[in-house]
């Protein structure tokens, strides 16, 4: 974060690998700002920094920069947060998190903080590990578009033919390589008395809830699903 702070004309992009957790690291900035801000005044790290091999790499870099602490201060201390990314690190083209699933929640959050910056996912993964792109596959895909399929997974790793609960729909080809868009997981879903709600439908339902409450200046309403 300081050296996102510190470099930041030459930020092209920001992000994380889920959405909440970049939103975490935004919330966290915005409550420790003026410590970060204090770092780059003086050129010195905050002595809660205790690790010498952390400090040791920082201070190479870091040197005192008032003028970037005045642009900083100026922007952070208005009372919006809104498009403070774009303010912070105004060359930055795009927000690199995944926003699929219950992660689609956090898209006006996003928006909010970004003034609507491309929200962008290059990687598609799941907890168990990472699933390959090949543009050029070298056994032709038995699928078709607009039909649903579960993904199954064979890693280095010890998995073998795992199906890791996600269904996906083909959407269309790049060269040979199927196209896809992220439906849902599978078996996640919300039990309430005799009532089961899936993962669409409790996204659906906290949306609502969410714009109901708009007009109250009520706080951020988000979930979060586990198998």
């Amino acid at each position: 974060m300081l050296y996102g702070l510190y470099l930041n004309k030459e930020v092209l992009r920001v992000g994380a690998v889920f959405a909440f957790g970049f939103i975490r690291a935004i919330r966290f900035l915005e409550k420790h700002w003026s410590l970060l801000s204090r770092d780059i005044r003086t050129g010195s790290l905050n002595p809660v920094v205790t690790d010498p091999s952390v400090k040791e790499s920082v201070m190479k870099m870091l040197k005192p920069d008032p003028n970037l602490v005045d642009y900083i201060e100026l922007k952070c201390s208005k009372k919006s947060w809104q498009g403070i990314i774009t303010r912070l690190w105004p060359n930055t083209k795009y927000v690199d998190v995944i926003v699929i699933g219950s992660m689609a929640q956090y898209i006006p959050i996003l928006d909010y903080y970004s003034n609507g910056l491309p929200l962008v996912y290059t990687m598609y993964a799941s907890f168990e590990c990472y699933f390959g792109v090949n543009l050029n596959p070298l056994c032709s895909p038995n699928v078709k578009p607009g039909e649903e399929y579960e993904l199954v997974v064979t890693t280095y790793a010890d998995l073998y033919r795992c199906r890791v609960g996600h269904f996906l729909k083909v959407v269309g080809f790049k060269n040979k390589a199927p196209q896809f868009s992220f439906i849902c997981r599978k078996n996640v879903a919300l039990s309430m008395d005799s009532d089961k709600t899936d993962e669409v439908e409790l996204h659906k339902a906290v949306e609502n809830a969410v714009n109901h409450l708009v007009p109250f200046s009520a706080p951020d309403l988000t979930f979060g699903l586990t198998r």
